[in-house]
């Protein structure tokens, strides 16, 4: 069953002409009133609640607005508040229909136009909160949309990038600042600050050039924070940097060739080799995450199938038991799953408790993190392989004793018997270890 929801009343509420389409329309007194309510609840920091005037929101849209500091924190409120209307009266229909449909998944195409306007970057602030919200909302159970850019991806947008720079040189550079003035600590005694996130990096230039989850393309960090703050800062990706922590100082210490798994929400790999991180062709290397294992398997989030991940991950291990509980299957993990991952800590209770879904979940993904080792093993033969990651710090020995069971049937007999497998041993801690090896220059 099909409805199609025209949000236009809404939006020419806001200021724009539903009708004809190229035209922006004054606020309304109802919305210059609710915006300015709206602005000091959630950015108290603003000194002018004024909404933005007719140039300065052609201009939002059409990528010429400078974002100085002085400016910025309005336009980012005015996106969100636009954001925040269209969403909740995209929450309520939805809610109605899913009413009138007796309670059945409903699933949501969604075009874009009315929360986007445009592909642009500005829109795309928008279009990326709206979406967020509704489907946080739990008012629609899928949300599709024939304009991939739009959903697929908030921060892979078309067009100018300066809004999403803006915020996020804003957002990391405030938490720096934050932390040490939390610490009480007198930034002239701090040698440097290093960080490990998620996405390809260049450890050497600290430039992160691609985020998944961030709105990060060919972003300077290093630059942003040392000019900031004037502190050397280090980089790198997040599970290569829990890797070296191991490396130098837990699990993997004294050994020369290392391989990591680090299973959390997605699954990273990290490799060492001779002593030294091994990152690649343009710093792209170890995404053994992304080893297919079965070309007719489950879907990744990269777009492949049958990937280590779409197995062994806790978003792999979540969509199996989603799968068996929507099959009528019971769990205690079934309405635990938010934004498609369990929390690690009900796994290891659901384990404990002996929830059939859960422990048949857990030795899918094993047998599976079992397979990648060996092929890992025959093609590298390192020393240690260390199995880290959120999900091995909450149940690691479960983990390893069920790999441990399954691998020497993936591996030569001759490189199986010279290689040790472990659980890190700095648990959460790897990444902030392998931190401070950056800044202490082994790297």
């Amino acid at each position: 069953i099909g409805y199609r929801i025209n949000s236009g009343h809404t939006a020419e509420w806001l200021g724009w002409d539903p009708v004809n389409k190229n035209s922006i329309l004054d606020f309304s007194p109802v919305a210059q009133k609710a915006f300015e309510e709206y602005a000091k609840r959630n950015y108290p920091e603003l000194k002018d609640f004024a909404v933005t005037t007719l140039a300065e929101r052609r201009q939002l849209d059409g990528n010429e607005l400078l974002w100085e500091p002085s400016r910025h924190m309005r336009a980012v409120a005015y996106h969100r508040f636009y954001s925040d209307v269209m969403a909740d009266d995209a929450i309520a229909m939805c809610r109605r229909a899913k009413e009138l449909l007796g309670g059945k998944k409903l699933v949501g195409t969604y075009f874009g136009y009315v929360m986007t306007l445009f592909g642009t970057a500005a829109s795309q602030m928008r279009a990326h909160y709206s979406t967020e919200k509704v489907l946080a909302s739990g008012a629609v159970d899928f949300l599709m949309s024939p304009q991939p850019y739009a959903v697929r991806n908030p921060g892979d947008v078309r067009g100018d990038m300066k809004p999403f720079r803006s915020i996020q040189n804003r957002g990391i550079v405030s938490v720096v600042e934050e932390m040490i003035e939390a610490a009480g600590i007198d930034k002239k005694k701090i040698n440097a600050i290093a960080a490990g996130a998620p996405g390809v990096i260049n450890q050497d230039t600290g430039v992160v050039l691609f985020s998944p989850n961030l709105p990060w393309r060919n972003y300077n960090i290093k630059k942003s924070i040392e000019e900031k703050t004037g502190i050397k800062f280090f980089i790198g990706n997040d599970v290569n940097v829990g890797v070296l922590g191991e490396y130098y100082y837990g699990a993997a210490k004294g050994y020369k060739n290392v391989v990591g798994f680090f299973v959390g929400t997605g699954m990273g790999g990290g490799l060492i080799l001779d002593g030294k991180l091994f990152t690649g062709n343009q710093f792209k290397g170890a995404e053994y995450g992304h080893m297919i294992l079965d070309p007719e398997g489950p879907l990744c989030n990269c777009g492949q199938r049958g990937c280590l991940e779409a197995f062994s991950s806790k978003k792999g291990m979540s969509a199996y038991i989603v799968q068996q509980v929507t099959r009528g299957r019971s769990s205690m993990l079934g309405d635990k799953i938010e934004n498609g991952v369990f929390k690690s800590k009900m796994l290891k209770k659901s384990l404990a408790a002996e929830d059939a879904v859960a422990v048949e979940a857990v030795d899918r993904a094993c047998h599976y993190l079992a397979v990648a080792t060996g092929n890992m093993i025959n093609t590298i033969s390192p020393d240690i392989v260390v199995y880290g990651g959120g999900v091995i710090e909450a149940v690691g020995d479960i983990f390893l004793e069920k790999i441990l069971k399954e691998v020497d049937r993936y591996c030569m007999p001759s490189i199986r018997n010279t290689v040790e497998l472990k659980v890190a041993a700095l648990g959460d801690d790897s990444i902030l270890y392998g931190a401070l090896s950056m800044i202490k220059g082994k790297k």
